[in-house]
């Protein structure tokens, strides 16, 4: 738990995972940026993030439940270093498939009808 920080590549790869306390959220940059570092993160259920969490659901809560926020932190720190190491590791493929630089671009042209 931290405020703010100008460096936050460096922040995210000093830590053991990354979190999203939220209510309401678009896309959250701040867990597609851990994803793609290897990090396991724990979050509220909005938005996209049940998708792109789906391979470790008990790492998802809801944020209006603190008892939610309780078990999936409990979860979280009780995992063996493998299985956390394991996680990474996929959040990492899930970034890299979901928002490779082609992917972007071609999902931006498809909008845009080119």
């Amino acid at each position: 738990f931290y405020p703010p920080v100008p460096d936050i590549e460096k922040q995210v790869s000093q830590a053991d995972a990354v979190g999203l306390f939220s209510l309401y959220e678009g896309f959250p940059n701040s867990i597609i940026e851990g994803m793609a570092m290897g990090k396991p993160a724990f979050c509220s259920a909005v938005s996209d993030v049940p998708e792109l969490l789906s391979h470790e659901p008990e790492l998802l809560f809801d944020p209006e439940d603190p008892r939610s926020i309780a078990r999936a932190l409990r979860h979280l720190v009780g995992m063996d270093p493998d299985r956390l190491a394991r996680i990474g590791r996929e959040n990492g493929r899930i970034a890299r498939q979901w928002f490779h630089r082609e992917n972007i671009i071609n999902e931006y042209l498809e909008l845009l009808g080119a």
